[in-house]
């Protein structure tokens, strides 16, 4: 949905459909819609970094691991590997 106070704004782009969350054993899966996943590197860059150093501040998430309509992907926008878990912040580039 997005942040609830006009102060604040998100990189995340408007097209993106959440499919769903789930944390297991301290991985935290993020599943994206294939439909509407498209931006830039700089656009993949943030969205990335935003939604992995968010969730690695939670206690019970050690590392990230995105899917694509439920399954592992290379990459989001076609710019950052995805393959593997994140388990450090990313910064972006």
């Amino acid at each position: 949905k997005g942040p609830e106070s006009d102060e604040l704004n998100t990189s995340i782009p408007a097209t993106v459909s959440l499919l769903g969350v789930e944390t297991a054993d301290g991985t935290c899966f993020v599943n994206f819609s294939q439909e509407g996943l498209y931006g830039g590197s700089l656009q993949e860059d943030f969205t990335i970094a935003q939604i992995v150093n968010s969730l690695l501040e939670l206690d019970n998430v050690d590392r990230v691991q995105f899917l694509i309509d439920g399954e592992k992907a290379e990459s989001l926008m076609g710019h950052f590997s995805i393959n593997e878990p994140f388990e450090e912040p990313f910064y972006t580039k």
